[in-house]
């Protein structure tokens, strides 16, 4: 019994080293602090709000880092290193995702144990887009007043008269206490063509600062009917400060949240709402650089 014993424990022993005293990996590192986004002339501006880097080592993806971010990577070699840029869908921080229209860092890297290399990602839109663009730089803009609905209309803020504008000029509905209703819609004849199936990727980009709730959604136009009908896609709560100051910030939109629910829809258009129930003063919200971007 005892030599069995013996035989057993010197096992464990032999065996023990083998399972629970493996050396570990030293680890690598790469090291994101931020994407470098441009843009072309016709492509408007390069605002961007890229919150995260999705990191893949030999196309195999290693994990989705918040920027900056300090990456390890277990692995001693020579490997190519690909980052994708990482938004929120729909401004929701719990979906998160690649953005598909955004291009990525890709490289070939040694990797030495306890090394940080530094990678700053420049990227740039993916070719063959379809782009609709309002930056209310020009005379006119894109967005009509619904005239049976709206009692004021959105206008272009000037820099010279109105403070704290993001790029140039904006898109500004203001509203008193007389004012109950804006209603503006787009009319877009290259939004008839947006993808109605969940899964093909189509986006509303935006700036906007708020000291006030405000609704955006789409129009749709079934065949053989004669007027739109609506469906609101997200509700836009005031962007203001921790002392009440409203602040700019950037939303992209999944559009085919809702054109797949219109598989048989001739039209779609979009729409910004504002209500002024309880009769404040002072509303103002501003847009910038709206972009509808799909293939």
């Amino acid at each position: 019994m005892k030599n069995s014993l013996l035989i057993i424990l010197i096992s464990f022993s032999l065996f023990g080293c083998r399972f629970f005293d493996k050396p570990e990996l030293i680890p690598s590192y790469i090291y994101v602090d931020e994407f470098i986004f441009t843009t072309t002339t016709n492509q408007g501006s390069d605002s961007h709000k890229i919150k995260d880097c999705w990191v893949y080592v030999d196309q195999k993806l290693i994990g989705v880092y918040e920027l900056p971010a300090k990456v390890p990577i277990f692995a001693n070699g020579t490997y190519q290193i690909d980052v994708y840029p990482g938004i929120y869908k729909n401004g929701i921080k719990e979906e998160r995702i690649i953005y598909p229209f955004y291009t990525h860092y890709t490289g070939t890297h040694e990797l030495l144990p306890e090394n940080v290399i530094p990678i700053t990602p420049e990227i740039t839109y993916i070719d063959g887009l379809n782009m609709w663009i309002e930056d209310f730089e020009d005379p006119g803009f894109k967005w009509n007043v619904f005239a049976t609905l709206s009692d004021t209309t959105m206008f272009v803020a000037n820099p010279s008269q109105f403070a704290g504008l993001f790029e140039g000029k904006a898109g500004l509905i203001k509203m008193s206490s007389n004012n109950v209703v804006c209603e503006m819609r787009t009319d877009e004849p290259l939004f008839d063509n947006l993808p109605r199936n969940l899964n093909i990727p189509a986006y509303f980009e935006m700036n906007y600062k708020a000291n006030h709730t405000f609704y955006f959604g789409l129009l749709h136009n079934n065949t053989g009917l004669t007027s739109y009908s609506k469906e609101t896609l997200i509700t836009f709560n005031p962007t203001t400060d921790e002392n009440g100051v409203p602040q700019w910030n950037k939303t992209y939109l999944y559009i085919p949240d809702v054109t797949n629910f219109f598989q048989s829809a001739t039209k779609f258009d979009f729409f910004i709402n504002v209500f002024n129930n309880n009769a404040i003063d002072g509303i103002e919200i501003y847009f910038d650089n709206m972009k509808v971007v799909f293939e």
